[in-house]
């Protein structure tokens, strides 16, 4: 039999040597067995040509088995067989497609990559040899001093993209492959005339040698920062790219490159529509995603962007969005906000949220030019807020989600703090970070990510216990990046439910026998704490829509709840959402009366000190429908109450055209005060010269910035709860009754927990 060559190399010999011998043994096996057959037919009826045609498919069946178990096994080589299939089984199917990526690459010549002497300080450079665009890319690796502040040298800031089909280059005379991606990085920086010295981690890493791999991945930092230029490659050049390149360059000899975009925006955005939306797809491609460029981008002394054969400079780049991001938040008129998101491609299903009109839909430049400002003013950074602020970006080893933010967390500097270490499992990566923002800061926030997610499996299959945070699963940060990371952003209000106390709590592994038969490993949070609430029904739920509680779909009957002044078509930046806005406002509707009236609709005029707990359970009722933020991360607003009264009372609560609102907190109109009366302070003659249908056309607009927060909310899986204390709140959509509502010490937000019966 052909083996492909990777199973030449010895380590994946000695640990699968068995099973290769094994998988040809049906053969010769059914083989045998037909010729035994043959010879003890006695009147020769059976033919062995019949025999082997009759046996074949069966043995090219096993061997089938045979091969499919060996390549999850290569994959994943520390788990034992049942858990490696059961993994295979419930990754999504474009990891499945990478599994016979370490089969098709093949081995690597041993002597590419010299051991270090002094591993610590120790790195490899790339030479890439002069040449021309068309000729065959030839390189070769020295290593040099990390500490010797006269090397000059470059380094490269990239996505290693797909490796579905690999290119090869020569590098120290052998033949070694590289992605499609990097393949063009290397093309389009090779110089005509002189050799360029450069640093690119697939190439200066031996990536087979972990431990290797963990002390040239401690060393980034510092390898980024001293490099005297850090070249961002963002892919070969299209049609769209090279509009895009061409039109940043014209701001290329002005002072001011933002203001210089911004009046083009103003005077020229009929007539440059084109060239902003190449501009805006540039921002769009896959470099922006990844997790790994916010250090290199952070600690860079130099940042130049290429895409092609065209350069510009990082302070271009972010002028032009920040410009556009400005035009855009600006942008008032409905035809300005249509062509927006026309030049946007916003679309449904493209994992952005329909109801986000002024978050910006991509990282680019600016996001990241944040955390460059951060570095070089020496503020600091902590690890938790790293975490909590990057989430959403993609790692292809989910472990470099923490890995890659440790060089920028100036709480991990101390020589007890977190390791690279590619050694251990993702379990263990995770398990470590826990325990060390348990010991070194007495701080448990990060489990208040637990739950962002819902798995496509049980926890257990990914071997992650229940309060370990599932957002490292980057297939799933495309739907949820803006529908959630607002609430955790830095820059919002903090949470306080446990005060200044620290976390007094601890980890303890638990592996159980049958865990231990499918390689699960499990480990117990002991945590100190306390029980504030339980949940004791949950008013709606959120799937594709958001749907009510069957008490609450009768209560929404009974009161016969239709808004009919909004649209049943509304459209928001140019995006038609199809009656999601009113059924969303029917249910709010719904609520309203069900949590402040008790099930009954208003009539009648109400008491002093009734209408003072009227106001004070819709006050805790919007805010908490909107988990009291909005869509920057901000508190919400006090003038929001005026918002929620239109959107429970319609049009006629409406205030006038350019009216400032700064209303209270307990401020609220009633229905009964809204509708008794048609000349009262809710209905100013102001609001009698508009016609009825400007009128709820304006309504409709007025109460969106509420509603967007709301659908965010919807679409991250979360659910309206209602406690045994009377009390609102918002959970994660897989709550049930009877779950307890508990404040940790150490853990600034409340956490739903579910009491669990051990036998």
């Amino acid at each position: 039999m052909a083996f492909p060559t990777a199973f030449f190399n010895s380590r994946i010999l000695r640990q699968y040597g068995i099973l290769i011998v094994l998988s040809s043994v049906p053969v010769s096996y059914l083989v045998g067995v037909a010729l035994i057959i043959k010879k003890l037919s006695r009147h020769g009826s059976l033919s062995l040509i019949g025999l082997l045609l009759f046996l074949a498919p069966i043995s090219l069946l096993l061997q089938a088995v045979l091969w499919f178990l060996l390549v999850v096994l290569v994959n994943f080589p520390r788990l034992p067989a049942t858990t490696a299939l059961i993994r295979y089984w419930y990754l999504p199917r474009k990891k499945a497609k990478q599994l016979w990526l370490r089969l098709k690459i093949g081995p690597q010549r041993k002597n590419i990559h010299s051991p270090f002497e002094s591993p610590g300080r120790q790195i490899r450079l790339l030479v890439i040899n002069h040449g021309q665009r068309s000729e065959q890319i030839m390189c070769s690796l020295i290593t040099v001093d990390l500490s010797d502040r006269s090397l000059k040298y470059g380094a490269l800031s990239y996505t290693w993209g797909s490796s579905n089909s690999m290119n090869y280059i020569t590098l120290n005379n052998s033949h070694f492959p590289v992605t499609p991606n990097l393949y063009g990085a290397l093309k389009y920086m090779r110089q005509d005339d002189t050799d360029r010295l450069v640093w690119v981690d697939a190439l200066c890493i031996d990536q087979s040698n972990n431990d290797e791999r963990g002390i040239q991945v401690s060393l980034m930092r510092d390898i980024y920062h001293n490099a005297a230029e850090t070249t961002i490659w963002l892919g070969c050049e299209t049609p769209a790219s090279n509009l895009a390149m061409r039109y940043l360059l014209m701001a290329n000899s002005v002072s001011n490159p933002e203001s210089w975009f911004a009046d083009r925006l103003r005077s020229n955005f009929d007539s440059e529509k084109q060239e902003w939306k190449a501009v805006l797809g540039l921002f769009r491609r896959d470099y922006w995603k990844r997790v790994w460029i916010i250090q290199e981008t952070a600690v860079s002394s130099k940042l130049t962007i290429l895409c092609g054969e065209h350069t510009i400079s990082w302070k271009l780049a972010v002028a032009a969005q920040h410009a556009w991001i400005n035009f855009r938040a600006n942008a008032v008129s409905k035809p300005f906000r249509v062509a927006i998101e026309s030049i946007e491609d916003m679309k449904v299903g493209d994992g952005t949220p329909l109801s986000l009109a002024l978050v910006p839909r991509n990282p680019g430049p600016m996001a990241l030019s944040m955390n460059r400002n951060k570095f070089e003013n020496c503020e600091p950074s902590y690890l938790t807020e790293l975490l909590r602020d990057n989430w959403t970006a993609l790692a292809t080893d989910p472990r470099d989600k923490i890995y890659s933010l440790l060089g920028l967390a100036t709480d991990c500097g101390t020589p007890v703090a977190l390791k690279v270490n590619y050694s251990i499992s993702k379990f263990e990566t995770y398990l470590t970070t826990m325990d060390y923002l348990l010991c070194h800061h007495h701080n448990l926030d990060l489990i208040s990510y637990s739950g962002i997610h819902i798995l496509p499996a049980p926890s257990y299959l990914f071997r992650v216990p229940s309060w370990i945070p599932t957002f490292y699963w980057s297939w799933e940060a495309p739907t949820t990046a803006a529908s959630s990371q607002y609430i955790y952003k830095s820059t919002s209000v903090p949470f306080a439910a446990s005060a200044t106390h620290k976390a007094i709590a601890s980890f303890r592994k638990n592996l159980q026998g049958f865990d231990s038969f499918l390689g699960i490993k499990r480990a117990n949070l002991h945590a100190r704490g306390c029980r504030v609430d339980r949940i004791s029904k949950k008013l709606y739920h959120a799937n594709h829509f958001t749907t009510l509680s069957p008490e609450l779909s009768r209560l929404r009957k009974r009161l016969n709840i239709a808004t009919d002044w909004l649209p049943y078509q509304l459209f928001t930046a140019g995006v038609t959402r199809e009656g999601e806005d009113r059924d969303l406002v029917d249910i709010i509707r719904t609520v309203y009366y069900y949590f402040v009236h008790d099930g009954k609709e208003e009539t009648e005029l109400q008491s002093e000190e009734e209408q003072r707990e009227i106001n004070r359970k819709t006050n805790n009722l919007w805010r908490t429908l909107v988990f009291n933020r909005t869509l920057d991360g901000d508190q919400a607003p006090d003038s929001w109450s005026s918002v929620f009264s239109v959107l429970i009372n319609g049009p006629s609560s409406l205030p006038p055209r350019d009216t400032v609102i700064t209303a209270p907190p307990d401020h609220f109109t009633s229905t009964s005060t809204a509708l008794s009366d048609p000349n009262s302070t809710s209905n100013p003659p102001h609001n009698l010269e508009e016609s009825k249908s400007d009128r709820e056309a304006r309504a409709a607009e007025f109460i969106q910035p509420f509603l967007q927060t709301v659908h965010n909310l919807r679409i991250s899986g979360r659910a309206l709860f209602l406690t045994e204390k009377n009390n609102l709140c918002i959970a994660n959509g897989t709550t049930k009754a009877g779950d307890y509502v508990c404040v940790i010490l150490g853990c600034a937000m409340p956490m739903v927990m579910q009491e669990i019966v051990v036998l």
